[in-house]
């Protein structure tokens, strides 16, 4: 962050740093005004706001109350729970509360073998969703087909591979490989002189993802 000047006048390298974002573990002190008490099991992250509040990684860290949420009764164990939190929040975020995903909808993971993805595959699923998962290596098809997925497709050939499983395209597509694989999978781009054949590509349920007209 330092060399891109991001969040300049938050950003404090005051030794000793202490790494470390999220967590899981047991409340020794609360604030009075919080909904929290000592013994509490939480899980929660030291920072917000992209300001550069971590710390982890020790036996004690500091935590707004706002980034802190109770645990329900489990079994689990905290080397369990602590990989839990933050790819389960993030894949809930964008399924649920920015793509709005519904049961019954068809959805891409693509990238799935990531904590996030992993997560997008179990949630998706949960939520009554036809599930399509990619992945780079052939190793880890069984595992995404143990998680839940519907399809899982290898990178290699993925755009036509895709259109044969869900030939009517997807509702909705996690992108966790970055921008530059989004023209595979979910862009149809054609020039402005054969907007005759992209009208014709989508009334005959040809389209995996957006048609995209290019205005010279």
């Amino acid at each position: 962050m330092p060399e891109f000047g991001i969040f300049k006048a938050e950003y404090h390298e005051d030794p000793p740093k202490i790494l470390g974002e999220e967590f899981a573990g047991t409340i020794e002190t609360a604030g009075q005004n919080t909904r929290f008490k000592p013994g509490d099991h939480v899980v929660g992250w030291g920072y917000g706001g992209g300001k550069a509040h971590d710390g982890a990684y020790a036996q004690y860290t500091l935590c707004h109350s706002r980034r802190c949420h109770p645990l329900p009764e489990t079994t689990l164990g905290w080397d369990t729970l602590g990989g839990i939190f933050m790819g389960m929040w993030t894949a809930w975020g964008a399924l649920f509360e920015t793509a709005r995903i519904a049961p019954g909808a068809k959805v891409l993971v693509h990238g799935a073998t990531s904590s996030v993805g992993l997560w997008a595959v179990l949630l998706a699923k949960g939520r009554g969703c036809t599930v399509v998962a990619t992945t780079r290596d052939g190793g880890k098809v069984e595992r995404l087909r143990g998680a839940g997925a519907d399809y899982v497709l290898l990178e290699e050939g993925l755009g036509e591979m895709l259109g044969e499983v869900v030939p009517g395209g997807v509702d909705c597509v996690l992108e966790l490989l970055g921008p530059g694989t989004l023209p595979e999978i979910a862009f149809r781009n054609l020039k402005l002189r054969d907007v005759g054949l992209a009208h014709q590509y989508m009334e005959e349920n040809k389209a995996v993802g957006k048609v995209v007209m290019e205005i010279p």
